[in-house]
């Protein structure tokens, strides 16, 4: 069932006026450090399903939310939504800086850890980002904390994931976070729930 982020007032059959797309672009890297991060959203299928899920559950009043991966020398590690460009910008110094961060980790950490927990930790990222757009695009009155709104969006949307290593994803990002005692993304929100 598509979570519709339409106001009530603009209810249309199908998608209407509402029409859009979540679209990934993946910029080619000019940074020979980001090569395979470049390579890891260009030939992810979880990356891609994620974002194709986006795509058919919300309904937003912009044609076309872009996801762009790519470089960012002048932004460092780094993931936002752009008001300005509507549009999710997702840079790859930050990819990179998680896989430092899991390397520190211990000497034995195979490659292939490194790139599942890139590649959970991107998709957690970016379902943060896509609750700050929606905030932002659809005027959402915030009660408390952005950043904790745009937390608990993400965990609901990717909850609502037909996909089945979606609760996975959660629970994974959730407990490397947790390790790395990172109060960004989920941490504050399940310090909240408690476990």
């Amino acid at each position: 069932t598509a979570l519709s982020c339409q106001p009530a007032s603009s209810a249309v059959e199908g998608r209407g006026q509402f029409a859009n797309a979540v679209r990934l672009q993946v910029q080619p890297t000019t940074n020979a450090q980001h090569v395979a991060w470049q390579r890891l959203v260009d030939t992810s299928t979880a990356v891609r399903a994620t974002v194709a899920y986006y795509s058919r559950s919300l309904r937003l009043p912009v044609p076309v939310l872009p996801v762009v991966f790519g470089d960012c020398p002048q932004l460092g590690a780094n993931a936002f939504y752009d008001p300005q460009q509507r549009a999710i910008r997702f840079c790859y110094e930050l990819m990179q800086e998680r896989a430092a961060s899991i390397r520190a980790q211990g000497a034995n950490v195979q490659n292939d850890k490194i790139l599942d927990g890139v590649r959970r930790y991107t998709l957690a990222v970016l379902g943060h980002e896509i609750g700050h757009a929606v905030i932002a695009l659809m005027g959402v009155p915030v009660l408390g904390r952005e950043e904790d709104v745009a937390d608990g969006f993400s965990i609901l949307l990717t909850l609502s994931d037909p996909a089945p290593d979606a609760v996975y994803n959660v629970w994974q990002s959730v407990l490397e976070f947790k390790a790395a005692d990172d109060r960004n993304a989920f941490g504050r929100v399940f310090d909240r729930a408690s476990f």
